[in-house]
C-alpha cells in the first residue's frame, strides 16, 4: 500500500521504533526522502527515540545532521530527543552541547540531562542543573526527584566510600541513612570490607543480611509459583551498520551458533594461557 503523506511515513516508523528496530527505521526514513515527502518534527523525534533506545551513535549523528539541515533543532520536543538519545549511546558531552544551544528549555529538557547525568555517574552536575531548574522557575515533577535522587543513590555512596577505603565512614553512612538497609547497600558494604580485609564491620552487615534475605527468598518463591518471569536485561551492539541485541544465555540469535563458536574458542585460549586444565 502507498504511504500518502507524513502523518502515515510518522506512523510506520513509530511502529518500527517501538520494536527496536533502528535499521530499519533508518531505510524508511531514506524511502519516506526519496518519494519526496518531508519529515517534520515528530519524525525526527521518533527517529532519534529509536536511535536511543538501540543506542546507536551513527544514526544517532544521522539523524541530527538531518534535523539541523531541516532547521528542527530549534524545535523543543527534537532537542529533549537528542539529549536523551546521545545520553542513551554514552555521549554525555554531545547531549550538553545540545542542552546549551537551547533558548528556552523546559521541565522535560531540564528533566533528559539530569536523568543523563545520573545515568553517567555525574552527581555534581545533575545536582547542579536541578538547582538551576528550580531557580528558572521551573516546578520538578516526579521523574526529575527520581534523577536526581538516582544521581545520589544510597549503594552507590556507600560502594564509593568502601572501595577507596574508607571503610569506617561508610559503616557511618549506612547506619546514618533514613532507610532501612537494603541488601543491594550491604551487598555493596560486604564487597567492601571483603576488598580490605575488615572481617569485623562485615559481620556485622552479613547478619543484617541474613535478616534481611529469608524475606526476598519468600518473594521469589510466590513469584516462581505464580509463573511470575523477570524480564531480561538486553544489550546491544552495533557491528558495521547492524545494530545486535542479545540477552543472558541468548539462544534465538540468528548467527547463534557462530557465536558460541567463537566463544568457545576465546575461553579455550584464555584458559591454556593461564595454565588451567581443560
Amino acid at each position: 500500500m502507498a504511504i500518502r503523506n507524513v502523518v502515515a511515513w510518522n506512523t510506520v516508523i513509530v511502529g518500527c521504533g517501538n520494536c527496536g528496530e533502528v535499521i530499519d527505521v533508518m531505510k524508511i526514513l531514506r524511502d519516506m526522502l526519496l518519494e519526496g515527502f518531508f519529515p517534520d518534527e515528530l519524525t525526527i523525534s521518533s527517529v532519534l527515540s529509536s536511535c536511543g533506545y538501540a543506542s546507536a551513535i551513527t544514526e544517532t549523528q544521522q539523524a541530527h545532521a538531518l534535523a539541523v539541515k531541516l532547521s528542527f533543532q530549534e524545535f523543543v520536543s527534537v532537542s529533549n530527543s537528542l539529549i536523551t538519545a546521545y545520553s542513551k549511546c554514552g555521549n554525555i558531552t554531545n547531549a550538553f552541547k545540545c542542552f546549551r544551544l537551547m533558548l528556552e528549555p523546559d521541565l522535560v529538557t531540564y528533566t533528559s540531562l539530569i536523568n543523563a547525568y545520573a545515568f553517567h555517574g555525574l552527581g555534581k552536575e545533575a545536582a547542579e542543573k536541578f538547582e538551576k531548574m528550580i531557580s528558572c522557575g521551573i516546578k520538578p515533577d516526579r521523574i526529575s526527584f527520581l534523577g536526581i535522587l538516582s544521581a545520589y543513590h544510597y549503594t552507590c555512596v556507600i560502594d564509593l566510600l568502601g572501595r577507596h577505603g574508607f571503610i569506617n565512614e561508610a559503616f557511618e553512612f549506612l547506619k546514618s541513612i533514613p532507610i532501612q538497609a537494603e541488601s543491594n547497600m550491604l551487598g555493596a558494604f560486604i564487597g567492601s570490607c571483603k576488598l580490605h580485609e575488615n572481617t569485623e564491620l562485615a559481620k556485622s552487615a552479613v547478619g543484617k543480611l541474613l535478616a534481611i534475605e529469608p524475606e526476598f527468598e519468600r518473594v521469589r518463591k510466590i513469584m516462581r509459583d505464580k509463573n511470575v518471569a523477570k524480564f531480561p536485561g538486553c544489550s546491544w551492539i552495533q557491528v558495521g551498520n547492524q545494530v545486535h541485541s542479545f540477552v543472558s544465555s541468548d539462544k534465538v540469535h540468528p548467527k547463534l551458533l557462530q557465536i558460541y563458536a567463537t566463544l568457545k574458542m576465546l575461553l579455550r585460549s584464555m584458559k591454556e594461557e593461564n595454565g588451567v586444565k581443560l
